[in-house]
C-alpha cells in the first residue's frame, strides 16, 4: 500500500471479501490486486469475476506457487499475478505492464475512431509511429497526397500532447524565400518593408505543442 501511494496512487484497502464486494459496485476501481486467499481459500476467484464484469485490471496477490491455482487464476479473468512476499521491482513491472495495457486500448480506440481499416499492417505501423511518439522520437512522415499525412501528424498530436496544446500547421511550400525567417521566428513592427504590425512566429505558437511542418521537401 505504502509503495503504490508513494507513486500519487489513490488506494482503497479491504480485510474481507464482502467488504471488497462493496468497494468494487460502488466506486470506480482501475486495478485491483486481490489475495485468493481472503477469510476462505480461493475466495478471491469470485471477486477476479465481479472486477471483470467492471472493467478492473487484476492482478493476484497469492502465497501459493501451484500451477494449477495461478492459471485456474488466468481462466477467471486475472492479468498478472504476483507471489508473496514480493520485492519492489515487481511491484513496478506490473504496474508498467498495466499501464502499456491502458495505452494500447486507448491507441485502438483513438484508431479506430480515426481511421476506416482492417489492415494489419497499415493499423501496426501507426501504433508503431505513435509508440515512437510516445518515447520523445521525432517522426518525419512520408507519403503521396491525398494518403493522410496531416491526419496522422494531428492524431500523433492528440495521443501525446492531447487537444489543449497548440497545433500549428506550416505549408512549407507556400512559402517564399524571404519570407521563411519572418513565418519562423516572427518579427517586430517596422523590421522590414509591410511589416506593419509586430508577429509572433510558427515556433513561438507551437511552443508546448506541435509544429506540423508540411512540405516540408520544399
Amino acid at each position: 500500500v505504502n509503495a503504490l501511494q508513494a507513486k500519487n496512487i489513490n488506494v482503497t484497502s479491504c480485510s474481507s471479501s464482502i467488504q471488497a464486494k462493496k468497494i468494487i459496485q460502488q466506486e470506480k476501481i482501475d486495478l485491483a490486486f486481490i489475495d485468493l486467499n481472503l477469510e476462505d481459500d480461493l475466495v478471491g476467484l469470485g471477486l477476479i469475476e465481479l472486477c471483470n464484469g467492471r472493467m478492473i485490471y487484476v492482478v493476484v496477490v497469492s502465497g501459493v506457487e501451484e500451477d494449477q491455482i495461478i492459471d485456474k487464476a488466468y481462466d477467471y479473468g486475472c492479468k498478472d499475478f504476483l507471489l508473496k512476499p514480493f520485492s519492489l521491482d515487481s511491484l513496478n513491472l506490473v504496474l508498467k505492464r498495466y499501464t502499456y495495457s491502458l495505452e494500447n486500448k486507448f491507441l485502438e480506440k483513438i484508431i479506430f475512431e480515426q481511421f476506416i481499416t482492417n489492415d494489419e499492417l497499415f493499423l501496426s505501423k501507426i501504433k508503431s509511429v505513435i509508440n515512437s511518439s510516445l518515447s520523445g522520437g521525432t517522426v518525419l512522415i512520408q507519403g503521396e497526397t491525398g494518403t493522410g499525412k496531416t491526419k496522422l501528424a494531428k492524431l500523433i498530436h492528440k495521443i501525446t500532447l492531447g487537444d489543449a496544446a497548440p497545433f500549428v500547421h506550416l505549408n512549407c511550400s507556400e512559402l517564399s524565400e524571404n519570407l521563411q525567417e519572418s513565418e519562423l521566428f516572427g518579427h517586430i513592427k517596422g523590421a522590414f518593408s509591410g511589416a506593419t504590425a509586430s508577429k509572433y512566429g510558427k515556433l513561438k505558437l507551437a511552443d508546448g505543442g506541435t509544429l506540423f511542418l508540411d512540405e516540408l521537401g520544399s
